[in-house]
């Protein structure tokens, strides 16, 4: 069973690699002024998506992803812009979503034990009814669509 601490060490791994990313960014982007490149942060995919920070993220916390489109979860205040959204629940206590943080400056873990924190999750990801867990085709899409970016 995964701890609050082994989890949080975790996400400040993420927060380590997308800094360093960010920094081999800001060098290529001065190298090359003007032309576009997705941030595509190796070993993890796209930093802008939530999909690629939850598969990181469920890989190495030994968690599922779970996610939702947001027309069939219109409760939730998370991925309306983006149409839905994914996020990891680990050992069925622990949703765990850097992408939260990042994207909209939420908190990036929660105790679904915790009363103050269902609360919080029922507002922000809608009722865990309208979630559905990641299946093996929406991997295989997923991962179609990472190599697509690599290689553009």
């Amino acid at each position: 069973m995964a701890t609050e601490l082994a989890i949080r060490r975790t996400l400040d791994q993420l927060d380590t690699l997308v800094e360093a990313m960010w920094k081999r960014h800001e060098a290529w982007e001065a190298a090359h002024p003007g032309e576009y490149r997705p941030l595509v942060c190796d070993g993890i995919g796209l930093v802008g998506r939530c999909t690629d920070t939850s598969v990181w993220l469920a890989a190495r916390l030994k968690g599922v992803v779970h996610g939702y489109h947001h027309d069939d979860n219109p409760d939730a205040a998370l991925g309306e812009g983006e149409g839905g959204h994914d996020f990891v629940i680990v050992d069925g206590r622990w949703l765990v979503d850097w992408w939260a943080k990042d994207t909209y400056q939420e908190r990036d873990l929660y105790d679904l034990q915790d009363p103050a924190d269902q609360e919080l999750v029922l507002r922000l990801y809608g009722p865990a009814d309208a979630w559905r867990q990641m299946s093996a085709r929406d991997f295989a899409q997923y991962k179609a669509r990472v190599r697509e970016i690599r290689e553009a």
